[in-house]
């Protein structure tokens, strides 16, 4: 996915002034690119769209990204343990579990964050440096007109600062009871005559939480690394690069109970070592607010290493995108764009006791999108204006996914505007869903730890005919 250009990302509010000092007039004229792919203000688009920006940040008191998320209207945000988040918007979430919510698209910079495996987001790996969070735009509503499948039920668009903005040093270190500790450092400076970079650091360990029985389950420690450069000559088209590493520990403790006689419950506790890192490269050429182009390509991998032996999964990503903008006449502003993504995904086989295994015992898939969109956005009248589009997409599930939508916006003044809209949006099923079986042995259980499985799964399954017991997701 390809985030907004570089040289529209800055926001029309004066530096000096608070959030509760602003004017109606200045919240409608924040700066969002997520609507419609093209520079806009809160005012002049046609969605529900909440803007977080890096002083509404300074002061939430936050340490986690999704906390951030319980000021935005209309989005619902559970902390279940330390390193794991229930993230939904307009209360759709996820009939598999509530911190995989299937239906709401996640990106950092315009790199999609949404696990092809679970149709959801794990949010622990979605750490950065909040101090390095430029705005956070949230769209309530479908978005698959120009982003695409998994753009369903809202988007979520993380966008960084640039390195020119982090220059200098920056060290920030705590310590409590349960944040047991935690350190950021960054630097930023100059890269020769046009170049700017920054390098950061950071690391924290929490404590676990404790149960009735007073045991602790959920401790969470990670580390993470990274470097943003960016340079813009002039007539050169800016660049960008950037990457991220990380590798994280974490402890989970579920329970799991049975929906059919005789009932019980059973505990599960596991530990997972999550770490990737990615590489992004974006080119963007801007000659005017209407009229440029952008290029990006990017890397991602993956992997979650567990003691449950449900998560044991590595997911590697490859993605390139092109946007251009222009306009013709004086009515009519063009976006228009096409991609490509590959993903290629492995998923390790696992047995609980002979009583729950996924089959096949070992997956090796790839997963393949072609997509492009043309959107429109015209000028009816002075105040009246009419957004048309669609994508297109082709890819392993589907010869052939459109996503139109149509939106309609009157604003009679900076301070007033109206919207309405149609959408038609679509979710690509998850490896879950369509590859893997999951098995349960038809004995009764012989004790508690060997019987959670079948219960717990069947209630989210369907019976396979013939060949004994098999449950499909």
């Amino acid at each position: 996915m390809v985030p907004p250009p570089a040289t529209d990302a800055a926001l029309t509010l004066n530096p000096a002034a608070a959030i509760g000092d602003m004017t109606l007039e200045d919240l409608m004229n924040v700066k969002v690119t997520t609507v419609t792919r093209a520079s806009s203000t809160i005012g002049q688009s046609p969605a529900a769209v909440f803007v977080i920006t890096q002083e509404m940040i300074q002061r939430s008191g936050a340490t986690e990204i999704p906390e951030l998320f319980r000021m935005v209207p209309g989005m619902e945000v559970q902390r279940i343990n330390a390193s794991e988040w229930a993230v939904s918007i307009r209360g759709l979430g996820s009939n598999l579990g509530a911190n995989l919510s299937n239906k709401l698209l996640v990106q950092v910079d315009g790199r999609t964050v949404y696990n092809p495996i679970f149709s959801g987001v794990y949010w622990d790996t979605v750490h950065y440096p909040l101090q390095d969070i430029e705005r956070i735009e949230i769209i309530r509503g479908p978005g698959g007109s120009v982003w695409g499948a998994n753009a369903v039920n809202g988007i979520i668009n993380i966008i960084t600062k640039a390195a020119k903005d982090t220059t200098g040093g920056y060290l920030n270190m705590q310590a409590g009871s349960w944040e047991r500790g935690s350190a950021t450092v960054r630097y930023g400076d100059k890269a020769g005559e046009y170049g700017q970079y920054r390098v950061y650091g950071m690391a924290f360990d929490y404590d676990g939480g404790h149960s009735v029985g007073g045991s602790q389950h959920d401790q969470w420690s990670s580390g993470q690394a990274g470097f943003r450069y960016d340079t813009a000559a002039p007539s050169k088209p800016a660049f960008t690069f950037s990457g991220d590493w990380y590798s994280a520990n974490e402890g989970h403790r579920n329970n799991y109970p049975t929906l059919t006689p005789p009932t019980f419950s059973a505990t599960d506790t596991a530990q997972t070592d999550a770490s990737g890192g990615n590489l992004l490269a974006r080119w963007t050429k801007q000659s005017n607010e209407n009229n440029g182009w952008m290029l990006q390509t990017y890397y991602d991998q993956a992997q979650r290493l567990g003691t449950d032996g449900l998560t044991n999964l590595v997911v590697n990503t490859g993605d390139i995108d092109f946007q251009k903008q222009f306009t013709s006449g004086f009515r009519n502003k063009w976006v228009c764009g096409f991609g490509y993504l590959a993903q290629k995904i492995h998923v390790t086989g696992s047995n609980f006791d002979n009583d729950l295994a996924v089959a096949p015992g070992d997956l090796n898939a790839r997963q393949e999108t072609a997509s492009a969109f043309v959107q429109d956005e015209i000028k009816l009248k002075r105040d009246l204006t009419l957004t048309m589009g669609s994508k297109f997409e082709h890819s392993n599930y589907t010869d052939g996914a459109y996503e139109p939508s149509a939106r309609l916006l009157f604003s009679r003044s900076p301070e007033h505007s109206a919207w309405a809209s149609v959408s038609r949006a679509v979710r690509t099923p998850s490896i879950l869903e369509r590859d893997l079986t999951l098995t349960a042995a038809p004995a009764p259980p012989r004790s508690a730890g060997r019987a959670w499985a079948a219960g717990f799964f069947a209630a989210h399954s369907q019976l396979e005919p013939g060949g004994g017991k098999r449950y499909r997701l």
